[in-house]
């Protein structure tokens, strides 16, 4: 599913005995950095400023708290109140003490029988200790703690969550109402070198727990290095694939890859229709695409593409300084039937945009091949109705309403940003 594609990593550096050289200034030895150090740099630098603000807030805060308990103190006392009632355990206590304290195997064993009214089972916490180091001979019951033993006398319900795992490359479902792991699965298997589960969506099911069928998204490229995890990978993968999977009641297994299929490898934003559940969108804010597929054939309803035009071409103003939102169908080609966006083709940038990361873009510090033309088209919502579509465009501060029943034509810009219209026709 990668097309022969295969990561390149690191050349390895061989262990030899290095003679004594010059240690040179700061200035002549150290090498430039890459585009990715620069990018961890600069959010390390913008995380830090964050925390600054924040801390002098928090300073501020416990400065007008003191004074004002200081006032209280000095106001006339109240009538005594009756004694506080004894605080009730339950796990949310347990759990917030033991955190606290270091201590959550010790609260887990102590808890689990206050709890449950049940003894530890002998597959669950006993076995990190000491005392239990047989091997294992019977099987592993992955429920610690009953989610029914706790939740104010109310059930989570005959419910499933399903759960994208990122950089783990895969998805892994929990039935909410047992507390159990149904299944998982891990998209290596199917041959992606790359496959950060990035967003999903599950059609709806009589009963989930027996089996459903979910859209998974995964995203590519360097995206795998914006976060500072060591690696001796140098060109990622491509990926940016489109996963239909089924989950059978027993186990989960990819039916499809529906961007090998369409020739659209997008990686972000997954919604289906909420009215016929027949139809999905997969928006991707780096190649700025958002395509609509049916469900049962997975031929692509429509594909929009979002190109921003701006008035000046200078980054820290390019959005700033207004512009043209160009809005263009694209279609497969003739011959072969599919697009031409597998894998990184057609990326502006060369990692996503993360959230509030709006400002990377402007500073020229999330470098691409087309940052003036990026718009953030990263997320297409649907109506309740099923009758509107909504793409969302994040650098341009406002989402692009869509008639869902003339072919997604574009109806209207819905604009958020200050002193501007309301919305464009």
């Amino acid at each position: 599913m990668s097309d022969g594609r295969k990561p390149k990593f690191k050349e390895p550096v061989q262990d030899v005995d290095l003679p004594q050289v010059k240690v040179e200034p700061e200035s002549e030895a150290k090498a430039p950095l890459t585009a990715e150090q620069i990018y961890l740099k600069r959010q390390a630098e913008v995380a830090q400023q964050d925390n600054d603000t924040f801390s002098d807030y928090l300073r501020k805060k416990a400065a007008r708290d003191e004074q004002e308990t200081a006032q209280a103190e000095a106001a006339p006392q109240a009538a005594p109140v009756s004694e506080r009632a004894p605080k009730r355990l339950n796990r949310r206590s347990l759990l917030t003490w033991a955190a606290g304290t270091a201590v959550v195997g010790e609260a887990v064993t102590l808890g689990y029988p206050i709890l449950t009214g049940q003894n530890i089972p002998d597959q669950g916490a006993r076995h990190a200790g000491a005392t239990f180091t047989e091997p294992q001979r019977h099987p592993i019951d992955r429920e610690l703690v009953n989610p029914q033993a706790d939740v104010g006398g109310r059930r989570f319900g005959d419910w499933v969550l399903l759960v994208p795992t990122k950089m783990g490359g895969g998805t892994y479902a929990v039935n909410l109402n047992t507390g159990r792991a149904l299944a998982w699965i891990s998209y290596w298997n199917y041959g992606d070198y790359n496959p950060i589960s990035h967003h999903l969506c599950a059609f709806p099911s009589a009963d989930p727990a027996k089996g459903f069928e979910w859209i998974n998204s995964t995203q590519g490229g360097k995206n795998s290095l914006i976060y500072g995890i060591p690696t001796h990978i140098e060109t990622p993968d491509e990926g940016f694939n489109i996963y239909r999977v089924r989950y059978d009641g027993a186990q989960m297994e990819v039916m499809e890859n529906v961007a090998e299929t369409t020739g659209l490898g997008l990686g972000v934003h997954v919604n289906i229709d909420p009215k016929t559940a027949e139809r999905y969108f997969v928006t991707d804010g780096q190649k700025d695409i958002a395509a609509c597929f049916d469900r049962r054939t997975s031929r692509v309803i429509a594909a929009l593409k979002y190109d921003w035009v701006p008035n000046v071409r200078q980054l820290s103003e390019a959005w700033q300084k207004g512009g043209v939102l160009k809005i263009s169908k694209i279609y497969p080609d003739p011959a072969t039937g599919k697009y031409d966006y597998r894998g990184t083709k057609g990326q502006k940038i060369e990692w996503e945009m993360v959230p509030m990361g709006e400002l990377f873009v402007e500073e020229g510090t999330l470098p691409g091949d087309d940052v003036f033309s990026l718009c953030g088209a990263d997320g297409t919502i649907w109506h309740p109705s099923g009758r509107w579509a909504s793409t969302i465009v994040r650098l341009c501060g406002g989402q692009m309403i869509l008639d869902a029943e003339k072919n997604f034509e574009p109806v209207t810009f819905l604009q958020f940003n200050k002193d501007a219209p309301s919305q464009y026709p």
